[in-house]
């Protein structure tokens, strides 16, 4: 528990270091993320229409 307790929070602190340092790079990543996780779910939602 203490290991993963642990590790979330440095994903976020790192996450958070990333985004400080480099702001249009982590902004340009997150745009990407989001992008395809609307395809995913696109295609998920065409997926399941078709049964």
């Amino acid at each position: 528990m203490f290991f993963r307790r642990l590790g979330f929070a440095a994903f976020w602190i790192v996450l958070i270091l990333f985004m400080v340092n480099n702001p249009a790079v982590a902004a340009h990543t997150t745009k990407g993320i989001f992008a395809l996780l609307g395809h995913i779910a696109e295609g998920l939602a065409r997926f399941a229409t078709a049964f």
